[in-house]
This record gives structure tokens, C-alpha cells and sequence, in this order.
């Protein structure tokens, strides 16, 4: 049986459809990483990744949340509510930015994920997007 599925799959031709994925390049961050690799010794301050682990509070909360079925809920786009009055006390304490005052507080998964609500709040279908060179890899693909 296996013998025959195969030879009906060496037969029928991949058919591929075509996908604005397709248009993306790789990465340019696991790109220069993969050569940085390759060169022992390359220190790379192209991003802000950290070589170090979290503080150990925020190992203890994080494994705290895991016993907590409401972590494992769906939450608000935006962010857990705890979590934004905190980010809003601390820009109030310490860059004097009101939060009550008509600005908003929204957490999310990253910076393109912030960009991406960025560009969706911002502009309509048809829009024009001026994009800085250099620009992060994936700011392109947001406005496509």
C-alpha cells in the first residue's frame, strides 16, 4: 500500500499556488545571526536581544500565572488590565505621560505586532505608506 501511494505521488505533478508570503524575504535578523554564527567572536548590535534571563520576580509571577486558570483564558487584545494600569503608573511616575488623558496603553507581542495595529489604525485601504530605509525586514509587508 505504502509502495503504491508513492508511486501515484512520483506521477501527479506539485501543484503550488501563488502567496504574498512568497514575496517575503527571509528574515534579515536570522539571516545576519546564521552568518554571525559562522564568524566566532561577531558581536552583533544590530537588535536588542538580551543575553541574560528575566529577574527572578518575574520568574516567580510567570510561574504563579501558570497555576492560575484565568492565565490560560483568552484575554484582551490589548493587554491584561493589571498589566497596562501598571505600565501607565510607571509613565506617569517616570516620563510624565498621563495615560488618562487621551493617550492609550496597548500590549503587545512585539514590535512588528505594535506596528501592524499602528498601520491598521492609521490608514485605509488605498493609502500611501512612507516606510524609513533602513526600516525593520517586516515593516514592508504591513501595509501590503
Amino acid at each position: 500500500m505504502v509502495g503504491r501511494l508513492l508511486a501515484v505521488s512520483l506521477i501527479m505533478p506539485t501543484v503550488r499556488s501563488q502567496s504574498r508570503m512568497d514575496a517575503i524575504q527571509a528574515p534579515i535578523i536570522q539571516v545576519i545571526g546564521q552568518i554571525i554564527r559562522q564568524v566566532p567572536g561577531t558581536i552583533s548590535l544590530g537588535q536588542g536581544v538580551v543575553h541574560y534571563g528575566p529577574p527572578q520576580a518575574a520568574l516567580d509571577a510567570a510561574r504563579d500565572a501558570l497555576g492560575d486558570p484565568v492565565t490560560h483564558e483568552y484575554q484582551n487584545g490589548a493587554g491584561i488590565e493589571p498589566l497596562i494600569a501598571a505600565l501607565g503608573a510607571k509613565l506617569q511616575a517616570e516620563n510624565g505621560i498621563d495615560v488618562a488623558r487621551g493617550s492609550r496603553v496597548m500590549v503587545t507581542a512585539g514590535a512588528n505586532m505594535a506596528f501592524m495595529h499602528v498601520v491598521f489604525a492609521v490608514t485605509q485601504p488605498g493609502d500611501e505608506i512612507i516606510l524609513p530605509v533602513p526600516s525593520s525586514a517586516s515593516m514592508p509587508c504591513a501595509p501590503r
